[in-house]
């Protein structure tokens, strides 16, 4: 690639390698990046200021907030992995959202001995985003579980207050309106909850990190902007009603993914004519995931003081045990090894509804596969 550069054409291009490549340093960095790295920087742009602007240049709360997490970090697996988290109510002290944790993760990797870096942070109550990064020498694999087990549906405990309505659709928000008496009754609740079994439109909270033209819902929102959102479809597959104590009302409901709990309640209170906001959840299923078969962060630091974090860990195929697992021929590594669809002459056995995990003619598990009726093979949905 030959570049016949201004710097005005220079420095957009250089800009986007640098994130790119965060810094030259992604596996997605070649030595023809960094050659035309070299070109771009001929036209005499000071490179060294893109590089602190994008990367290394924070504000003093987002360097507390990195303090912070490093302070608290915990080290596993003999100092070769590290995992440094921060809550939603920590995030809402400092004032800080997701993009003012960019860097907590590549500074968290740069700890002497660790191969694998992992950063979570609470984007909504019960919602968390997880960041990845390995030190080149290992493959980091997780992140290509991560919609595997969320794209499923989920269980959840809430607890609903009636009679008032808050600007986020839980108690943690401002009060829009309130009574103190309900003339909502027992039967009146439960018929209401049970009609939102099944298929239903359910429209976005404003505070939600979904994007409307390129902007997060709930920064138009502290903007005290209110705009149109597109209803999406949701599945309720159960609810039921554990405990009443008006206001007070507890009940579990297990829904598809991108469902809004707090809007649930939102709009159960609405269909009851007082009002409704979110007290409480807690997430307790997710696919076959239990809340019971995880473990906290404090047992977790407890496990590798004990040396047995080992026996916590489940490897991959375990993950998707689920899925039948299926071997391709001898004569069908090389196209598993690169990804690429196999025919059924080239598979051991006849799996074709849904998924299942690939493995090669030796047993290796290689990715998670799905029979293509229309074209007549196994295509890759996820290599691994």
């Amino acid at each position: 690639m030959r570049l016949k550069q201004s710097r005005t054409i220079a420095v957009p291009i250089y800009t986007g390698m640098v994130h790119d490549t965060g810094v030259f340093q992604y596996s997605s960095t070649s030595p023809e990046t960094m050659r035309i790295a070299g070109e771009l920087m001929k036209t005499g742009f000071n490179f060294s200021k893109i590089i602190d602007e994008s990367f290394y240049q924070k504000t003093y709360v987002q360097n507390q907030v990195m303090g912070r997490v490093l302070a608290e970090s915990i080290l596993l697996l003999d100092g070769k992995c590290i995992i440094g988290y921060l809550k939603k109510r920590d995030m809402e002290f400092y004032g800080v959202d997701g993009k003012d944790l960019d860097g907590i993760v590549s500074q968290l990797r740069l700890t002497a001995g660790v191969e694998v870096a992992m950063f979570i942070y609470e984007v909504e109550t019960q919602s968390f985003k997880v960041s990845l990064r390995s030190n080149g020498n290992v493959d980091v694999r997780a992140t290509r579980l991560v919609d595997m087990i969320t794209d499923k549906e989920k269980t959840y405990e809430a607890v609903m207050r009636l009679g008032v309505v808050t600007d986020t659709q839980d108690m943690s928000g401002t009060v829009l309106s309130q009574t103190t008496e309900l003339s909502v009754t027992e039967e009146e609740l439960c018929t209401v909850v049970s009609s939102f079994v099944g298929d239903y439109m359910q429209v976005p909270p404003m505070y939600s990190a979904l994007k409307v033209n390129g902007k997060k819902l709930y920064e138009l929102a502290r903007e005290g902007k209110t705009v149109e959102r597109k209803s999406r479809p949701v599945h309720f597959y159960e609810i039921e009603i554990l405990d009443i104590s008006f206001p007070l009302v507890r009940f579990r409901v297990t829904c598809s993914k991108g469902t809004y709990i707090r809007t649930l309640c939102h709009d159960i209170g609405e269909k009851l004519g007082c009002g409704a906001a979110m007290e409480s959840l807690l997430r307790t299923k997710v696919g076959r995931f239990t809340l019971d078969d995880a473990i906290t962060l404090a047992q977790t630091e407890e496990a590798v003081q004990e040396g047995t974090i080992e026996s916590k860990i489940l490897g991959i195929e375990e993950i998707l045990a689920e899925y039948p697992r299926v071997c391709c021929t001898k004569e069908g590594d090389r196209l598993l090894a690169n990804g690429n669809p196999l025919v059924q002459a080239l598979v051991d056995a006849q799996e074709k509804n849904g998924w299942i995990r690939m493995c090669s003619s030796e047993g290796s598990f290689a990715g998670v596969y799905q029979w293509d009726e229309k074209r007549n093979r196994y295509f890759p949905v996820k290599m691994f």
